[in-house]
């Protein structure tokens, strides 16, 4: 399988990776660094030509990139090739069954809480331990941060990153494209393209 990504991100993720028992693939096509080997171990394939000839073997591939708008791209441009997305939910993940809505190409991290009646858009990567709290909707191509805790009823709009350890109090909405900083406690709603830090956010 195919890691769309060969940096700080993938390593975290290569922890939950290694529950598959899957032969890896690192794909990275940005960075100058030329090794040919990830952590000393994992293949690196550094074009796009190259990613085509893999995928006529196995075109499944995994986003292992932080970010919003990068993932987005990313995944746009391993489609492009004939990839086909796939989630990784790490098994210390808790998922709730009843009226869940899980997208594609998502990060489920280690002790990440996903409660019932929640939304997860395409993209989202939901880090270790960041918690999602009943009837929330969460967009597409989130970054949700380490420890970040989503209460009841909370509607985050698409592209938006939520800093590690951000309280996001009972019914608010926040909007595209905003950035919440980490510590923050938000206890308003939030329009869209906003950058709001501290306690309480502003």
């Amino acid at each position: 399988m195919l890691v769309a990504g060969a940096g700080r991100h993938a390593k975290d993720l290569l922890s939950v990776l290694q529950e598959l028992n899957e032969d890896l693939f690192f794909f990275d096509d940005v960075s100058k660094e030329s090794t040919t080997l990830f952590l000393d171990s994992y293949p690196v394939i550094r074009s796009l030509k190259e990613v085509e000839l893999y995928f006529k073997e196995d075109n499944r591939f995994l986003l292992g990139i932080g970010g919003t708008s990068q993932r987005k791209k990313i995944n746009e441009k391993l489609r492009s090739v004939g990839g086909k997305e796939h989630n990784i939910i790490s098994t210390h993940a808790i998922v709730s069954q009843d009226d869940v809505f899980l997208g594609s190409s998502l990060n489920v991290m280690p002790f990440v809480f996903i409660s019932n009646s929640v939304s997860i858009g395409d993209g989202t990567l939901l880090n270790t331990r960041s918690s999602v709290h009943h009837d929330v909707n969460v967009g597409a191509y989130c970054d949700i941060s380490p420890g970040a805790t989503l209460l009841g009823g909370v509607n985050v709009g698409n592209f938006t990153h939520i800093g590690a350890n951000a309280t996001i109090l009972p019914n608010i909405k926040i909007g595209d494209n905003c950035v919440v900083g980490a510590g923050a406690v938000v206890t308003k709603d939030i329009s869209d393209n906003a950058t709001i830090k501290g306690v309480p956010a502003k």
